[in-house]
């Protein structure tokens, strides 16, 4: 009896647990790496508007750069 339910779990259960993990794993990276990406936008136009001014200001001061 103990064998069986042994074999039963190995050839049923373990198979869709580690599918379910892969899937869940696969889902959570995707949402990491989608986050990261938006990060990374929101940070390169803040960025972008934080310099924009000084930018403006050392043309205005040295036109020749």
């Amino acid at each position: 009896m103990q064998d069986a339910l042994r074999a039963s779990l190995e050839a049923f259960l373990v198979p869709a647990f580690e599918q379910s993990c892969k899937t869940m794993f696969e889902q959570v990276d995707s949402a990491f790496q989608k986050g990261m990406s938006e990060h990374t936008v929101a940070i390169q136009q803040q960025v972008e508007v934080a310099h924009t001014p000084l930018a403006q200001t050392l043309k205005v001061k040295f036109p020749n750069y």
